[in-house]
């Protein structure tokens, strides 16, 4: 069957793109077509620059400057939140998606692997995303930047959005999906950017003020083909999330979602950790405790019933069903002891529930433990996996 490839600029097109912008993209089909599922791609060109302190005009990145995007985002790092509707209709907000976007590639691609897969590269995913970032050519059409020095190079990207309307069961034929909508609001450059260089070089006079980004070109793509007399129902994979903080050894975190879900998947990170240009602020931090003797998680629905709670009590365990909560393929980074246990680490669980079952995550945590998140607090990022059917 003939494919045919198709696209889309913005809604609200402009030259470039930069720090909370809205970059709102809308998939109307000719009658007879069917957008293949899972074939939308995000692609563009990405440039970055640095300002000194004390001065305004911004200059490019040096390999000096060892700044990196989060090796499991990548690209995907600039998309704050998504936003998916159809035929005027939300199928699903996540607001933090490039959190999301990192554990499911955590789940798939070990970092070696990131690092040499194609699909890796083209999203700017990997270890080595700092040489990236210095750019590789002028992008076509570049338009003058504000406060930027000369025509910085750019790197050109593609990426496969995390989002519900790229997980469908099947092709979404226009007599069915006559309108799709993806909307999605960009990242500060603090949310994105990090250097490894540590906070005395950053704030050292050969560091750097702040960063600021472009994107410029942008499109939405996808693949058609001729539209098959469906009669079942499309199920689209869903995401929503639940945002709760750690301030205890001893914590519960309630988890409710607006639509049926079979999965729950939660990753943490210090609050002093966010938001800073020397730390990844999407790397799902390690919580100390767990391996401790007489700590355990306990997972407890709800339903018609008496509760029934799900206790994990070893450190293999919760890695287990943390990989399984997230559909993980057999290579994956997941809970990498090896890698100092942060970077990768969360926990989850997978299961059978009904619509009105109540979900209670509860993390118990013994021993003496440093640093104490009654200190350090994290915040804990709670996705809830479901589904919708139209």
């Amino acid at each position: 069957m003939a494919l045919k490839y198709n696209g889309v600029k913005p809604l609200n097109i402009k030259p470039f793109y930069t720090a909370n912008d809205i970059v709102d993209f809308t998939c109307k089909l000719q009658p007879g077509r069917a957008v293949k599922a899972g074939s939308f791609r995000i692609s563009g060109w990405l440039n970055v620059q640095k300002i000194l302190s004390g001065t305004t005009a911004a200059i490019p990145l040096t390999k000096d400057d060892a700044v990196f995007m989060s090796p499991y985002a990548g690209v995907h790092s600039f998309w704050r939140n998504s936003t998916c509707y159809v035929n005027d209709r939300t199928l699903e907000v996540n607001t933090m998606y490039p959190r999301w976007a990192s554990m499911v590639k955590q789940s798939k691609y070990t970092l070696e692997g990131l690092n040499t897969a194609s699909a890796g590269l083209t999203e700017l995913c990997g270890s080595q995303n700092d040489v990236l970032l210095l750019g590789s050519e002028i992008a076509p059409n570049t338009p003058q930047l504000p406060n930027v020095v000369g025509s910085p190079l750019s790197i050109p990207f593609s990426f496969k959005p995390e989002v519900a309307l790229n997980k469908s069961s099947g092709d979404l034929g226009e007599s069915k999906f006559g309108m799709m909508k993806m909307l999605f609001n960009l990242a500060s450059a603090v949310e994105a950017l990090y250097s490894t260089n540590g906070v005395d070089y950053i704030r050292s006079a050969d560091g750097f003020a702040s960063l600021q980004y472009q994107f410029m070109d942008l499109q939405l793509q996808w693949y058609e083909t001729m539209e098959m007399p469906n009669p079942e129902p499309i199920i689209f994979q869903t995401v929503n999330l639940i945002t709760q903080t750690l301030v205890s050894s001893n914590a519960s975190f309630a988890v409710s979602s607006p639509t049926v879900y079979d999965a729950v998947s939660l990753s943490f990170i210090q609050q002093s950790h966010r938001n800073t240009y020397w730390f990844d602020n999407y790397a799902s931090e390690y919580v100390p405790g767990l391996e401790n003797i007489g700590s355990r998680i306990e997972f407890t629905v709800s339903g018609g019933d008496q509760p029934i709670r799900f206790p994990i009590t070893t450190y293999s365990e919760a890695s287990l069903n943390y990989w399984k909560s997230m559909n993980g393929d057999i290579k994956n980074s997941m809970m990498n002891v090896y890698g100092s246990q942060n970077g990768c680490w969360g926990i989850g669980c997978k299961f059978v529930t009904g619509i009105n079952d109540r979900l209670a995550v509860n993390l118990i945590l013994q021993g003496t433990l440093q640093p104490n998140p009654s200190v350090s607090p994290s915040d804990c990022f709670i996705y809830v996996r479901g589904f919708i059917t139209i």
